[in-house]
Formats: structure tokens, C-alpha cells, sequence
């Protein structure tokens, strides 16, 4: 089926797209049962196809959806079409990720402490419960009033493509994945790894830079070998 905007998914009306990335498009959408908007996540239809994708996708959506915290989004429900889309309904914030904030400069040190210790708690929370992120990043945290939010957890895996380009220049994701992460990802330990990331934000926060220079020799190394 299509999605857009105009359109129906389940009892959603679909208002607008979002955004998208490697794990599906998120839409806003308006549910008219309870008179509220919602965010949509559709899984992509090449990965709805894959068996193992789709059963990733539907266990650790409902282990993200027991989640109960106020730095992590909520989850209302996890459903499919009669065509096999299957698709994520979280809860609409009210703001703009972190990445969009500090593009606008630096943050004052005790707001960006501020903000890294409510992720650090929403954290803690998931990974008390088994649940790991693996891909903590300005832009999977939402800025609404009551604070930080985290979106995607538990619904990303090791993120696709690295965004590192050939002449090893860093982009995106990998400016706060670990040593480990990028060189064997399959052994990795996803848990201290979202730690890292978080450090790595808060850095970012502070500094209104996006690496350390010595990083980035570092990762051109590692892309290219």
C-alpha cells in the first residue's frame, strides 16, 4: 500500500512525513478514535519482506513498548496491514531533535549536563531491562518541555552504512559509535556502547564541534582497510 499524506493506515490519517532512515519513514498522523496526533514508523517494504527483520522488529518494538519513562517516547501500539506493512504508533513530541537545536550553536554547559543526565536515566531504565539503543545520537533525541526524550529504542541495530564515505571523511552515526563498534560490531557490547555515545553527544554539546580532530584520522583508517 502507499503512504502519504492524505492517506490511511489501519485507523490512522496520515498528515506528513517526518523523516526516514535506514529502519522506516515516520509520519505524523492524527488518531481519530482518541482525537489525538501520533508519530508513525513504517518498516521499509524490502525489510518487511525479510523474515528475520520483521520478527527483530516486532520482538524489541514490544520490549521498548514496556519502557516506562519520561526520557524515553512511548509506544502506543505495534500493528500490520492486511498487506504485511508493519508499522510502529509512538507518541507525538512537541519540539525538535537535539541535532536541530545545536545547530543553532553550542549549549551552556549545565543545560547540556542537564539533558546527558535525563538520557543517562532513560538509559539506565532500558538497560535494566535488557534493552539496549545502539545508536544514541543528537538526532534520536526529541526536546520537548518536559525534557529529553529518546525515540527508536530498541528498534535500531548496528546502524547500516556507518556513514563514513570513501575517502574515510566521518558523517552521521559513526561520530559516536566506539572503537569497537566499528571495527567488530558483532562482538561488541552494545550496552557500554550506548554509554559511550552518550559521552560522545554530551561532548558535542559543549563544544559545537562535531569530532575531535584525532578522530577523525582514526576512522579514515578504519574505512579504509
Amino acid at each position: 500500500m502507499t503512504v502519504a499524506p492524505g492517506s490511511r493506515l489501519g485507523p490512522y490519517d496520515i498528515l506528513a512525513e517526518l523523516g526516514h532512515g535506514g529502519m522506516g519513514v515516520v509520519y505524523m498522523a492524527r488518531d481519530p478514535r482518541l482525537d489525538r496526533q501520533v508519530a508513525i514508523k513504517v518498516l521499509p517494504p524490502d525489510l518487511t519482506r525479510d523474515d528475520a527483520a520483521k520478527g527483530r522488529f516486532l520482538q524489541e518494538a514490544k520490549a521498548a513498548s514496556a519502557l516506562d519513562h519520561p526520557n524515553i517516547c512511548t509506544i502506543h501500539e505495534i500493528n500490520e496491514t492486511e498487506d504485511g506493512q508493519l508499522y510502529l504508533v509512538m507518541a507525538r513530541y512537541q519540539g525538535e531533535t537535539l541535532k536541530d537545536r545545536i545547530e543553532r550553536g553550542p549549549l551552556a554547559k549545565k543545560d547540556a549536563v542537564d539533558i546527558a543526565t535525563q538520557v543517562g536515566q532513560g538509559l539506565s531504565k532500558a538497560h535494566a531491562a535488557g534493552i539496549v539503543h545502539r545508536d544514541i545520537k543528537p538526532a534520536n533525541l526529541y526536546m520537548w518541555d518536559k525534557g529529553p526524550a529518546i525515540s527508536d529504542f530498541g528498534l535500531v541495530d548496528i546502524p547500516e552504512g556507518l556513514d563514513l564515505t570513501l575517502n574515510g571523511r566521518p558523517l552521521g552515526p559513526a561520530l559516536f559509535l566506539p572503537y569497537e563498534m566499528l571495527t567488530d560490531p558483532a562482538n561488541a557490547d552494545p550496552g557500554p556502547a550506548d554509554v559511550y555515545s552518550l559521552a560522545k553527544t554530551l561532548w558535542v554539546l559543549c563544544t559545537d564541534q562535531r569530532w575531535p580532530p584525532q578522530e577523525s584520522s582514526r576512522q579514515i583508517t578504519l574505512h579504509s582497510q
